[in-house]
């Protein structure tokens, strides 16, 4: 379900299941509703995460926010760089007369 308000921060939720090799999702906290998982961090090897996207994510909020294809990251400074980016862009888009 796509949230027509703005984000208001973004928080690392951490997965404890060792069944499980990956670093946790990263979700959206919008000001109404329950938060949305904007992207998961994966192990590719051991010790080397990449952080990927949320694939229903993207595709719920692609139009929205204006979202490209190469959403992965190999750092996560710039998985931390686009999250801040995807807060302050659906707060400018929903404060914008006119556009919901």
């Amino acid at each position: 379900m796509v949230v027509r308000v703005p984000f208001r921060r973004w928080l690392h939720v951490r997965h404890r299941n060792p069944e499980t090799p990956h670093g946790g999702f990263y979700c959206l906290l919008p000001i109404q509703g329950q938060r949305v998982i904007a992207a998961v961090g994966r192990y590719l090897r051991p010790g080397h995460l990449e952080y990927k996207a949320f694939n229903l994510f993207v595709r719920e909020y692609r139009d929205i926010l204006g979202l490209d294809q190469n959403l992965e990251w190999t750092l996560r400074d710039d998985l931390v760089k686009w999250l801040d980016a995807l807060v302050h862009n659906s707060f400018m888009r929903y404060s914008t007369p006119g556009i919901s």
